[in-house]
């Protein structure tokens, strides 16, 4: 797992589909990705830098797009933060 995202966990099942956010393209700015997973535009930025975050479409030297199915391809992918009875019936199930 790249450096960055070590002890990074992100919930995903408490959002808005992306359906709702991009309605009438299948796109997202930097901007509103940032504001869907809680991070600032800088963090994309770094992430597009080290390839840690979704992929994503540079359309000029200065526009950068998200592609939604791209992204929700990448949250897949994501490690899941379990629920506390989650956590406590894996332990026991350890034991």
């Amino acid at each position: 797992m790249p450096r960055a995202l070590r002890g990074l966990v992100m919930r995903t099942d408490n959002l808005p589909p992306l359906s709702e956010l991009a309605t009438t393209r299948d796109w997202l700015t930097p901007e509103e990705l940032g504001e869907r997973l809680g991070l600032t535009t800088v963090t994309l930025k770094k992430w597009r830098v080290t390839g840690d975050g979704p992929k994503f479409a540079r359309l000029s030297p200065r526009r950068v797009v998200y592609f939604i199915a791209d992204i929700l391809e990448w949250e897949g992918a994501r490690p899941r933060a379990a629920s506390t009875t989650e956590m406590e019936q894996i332990e026991r199930e350890a034991k």
